[in-house]
């Protein structure tokens, strides 16, 4: 039976995590394209991460799969089938979860699944039963994406033709155009056209076999005049991981059926009219909105003498519109980006309760309701308060439009995911559509 200490990786008031049902409602559609850049995986803080954003790290094959009425009729059936209660729902839930987000191992499935569960030794004989009907009835179909279901589900007293033959099907793209996306999810701002097209050459010929991992680091760090990119060592290993990252769930063939083509026209359109370099040369800005900005920069610099305490003063005064004299717009995204430059942003909202205190404040303002607002108590420098504090202080305070505070909110959280802190990832993103920047989650 599962001690206390494993019931609480597991909950809801009682240590449980809330069930998948209470975060399911938040899903937006929103025709946009999110921005990349170059950063670890993974973040360093530990815990941190929302559903969707441990669901957005997956193959979208996967995430659709996951999210699809389907495989919750299946789930709801063998839950209803074995009487488990709602807690033991949350449970079985939240430990197959943590196999598709690479938490547990697969093979180590079933026994954590019995760890997890608060169940006597009576109830061992159904408990092998939850992880059989598990593995044959929901991890097989992902087969290809775990790897190893088949022997797993041997291992537990299953057999393949017992189950569903039905498999998801993988993301089919040719081999060009899955380089393209890599090379521009790897967002490199430095290189020209010509590099650019090396770059996508080498992708390429990783993804076609050609050359392996080490391979393939070797020609981005090599000498230009050697046929390198002469990329640092970093870069390289984060471009890599892209690349394995696409193979992973990606069927790659020469050339897409006519069907296929047809159908991706307008997408291709969009795309074509705001390739990567074009959208970053509209997230830098203006020529002279950078030198107003580097100008505010100095001046904040001078002013504060280089102390953080001084700059976070500076900030609260500005967002508390404590400061004499008029604060121009530009002075407000000036101390907002270099306290992100100096790694101070996430500490600031962390630990001083002023700045948690204005995000409820908007946030309550805003009609949000009491769920919303009470994360920032148990997560006050998470992704949720984050994207509300950077609305709050480049719409509110500094007064941008949507689209440029959008534009802000991008460039501030690009910076925090170069400090690999990635789960920041996916505030803002692109819309083709429309050629702007937008909030994913705006606060209206």
């Amino acid at each position: 039976m599962a001690n206390d200490s494993d019931k609480s990786r597991i909950g809801t008031n009682d240590g449980r995590k809330p069930a998948l049902a209470s975060v399911a409602s938040k899903v937006s559609a929103v025709p946009i394209q999110p921005v990349e850049t170059n950063t670890a995986l993974e973040p360093d803080e530990e815990g941190g991460f929302t559903f969707f954003e441990m669901l957005s790290t997956l193959p979208e094959p996967v995430q659709n799969y996951l999210l699809s009425a389907e495989l919750d009729k299946v789930r709801i059936g063998i839950f209803d089938r074995l009487k488990l209660s709602l807690d033991d729902r949350d449970i079985a839930l939240y430990t197959e979860l943590e196999v598709f987000f690479g938490d547990v191992n697969l093979a180590d499935y079933p026994d954590e699944l019995w760890t997890n569960l608060p169940w006597e030794d009576k109830d061992k004989a159904r408990a092998q039963e939850l992880a059989r009907e598990t593995v044959g009835r929901i991890f097989l179909p992902a087969r290809t994406f775990l790897g190893g279901v088949a022997e797993l589900l041997e291992s537990v007293g299953g057999q393949v033709g017992d189950y569903p033959t039905n498999q998801i099907e993988s993301r089919v793209v040719t081999y060009g155009q899955a380089a393209q996306e890599i090379a521009a999810e790897a967002d490199l701002p430095d290189f020209n056209e010509a590099s650019l097209r090396r770059l996508q050459g080498i992708i390429e010929s990783r993804l076609r076999g050609v050359r392996s991992d080490a391979d393939t680091v070797v020609m981005l760090t090599k000498p230009s005049k050697t046929g390198g990119l002469e990329m640092s060592a970093e870069d390289a290993d984060w471009i890599v991981a892209l690349t394995v990252k696409e193979m992973k769930w990606t069927n790659f063939v020469d050339q897409l059926p006519n069907t296929a083509a047809d159908a991706k026209t307008e997408d291709l359109a969009a795309e074509l009219k705001y390739p990567p370099e074009e959208i970053r040369r509209l997230l830098a800005g203006t020529a002279e909105e950078q030198k107003t900005l580097a100008l505010a920069a100095e001046h904040l610099d001078q002013f504060i003498k280089g102390n953080d305490g001084q700059l976070k003063e500076r900030l609260h005064d500005i967002v508390y519109d404590l400061v004499d004299g008029r604060v121009e717009t530009w002075d407000v995204v000036a101390a907002l980006m270099l306290l992100t430059k100096r790694g101070l942003l996430l500490e600031t909202l962390a630990k001083d309760l002023r700045f948690g205190q204005a995000v409820r404040s908007f946030s309550e303002e805003k009609g949000r309701d009491r769920q919303f607002v009470e994360a920032f108590r148990l997560q006050p420098s998470g992704p949720q308060a984050v994207n509300v504090f950077l609305q709050l202080v480049l719409c509110g305070v500094a007064g941008l439009s949507d689209g440029d505070a959008a534009r802000y909110g991008l460039r501030i959280t690009n910076m925090l995911k170069k400090a690999g802190q990635s789960q920041y990832s996916g505030l803002v993103a692109f819309d083709l559509d429309e050629g702007e920047f937008v909030w994913t989650e705006p606060m209206d």
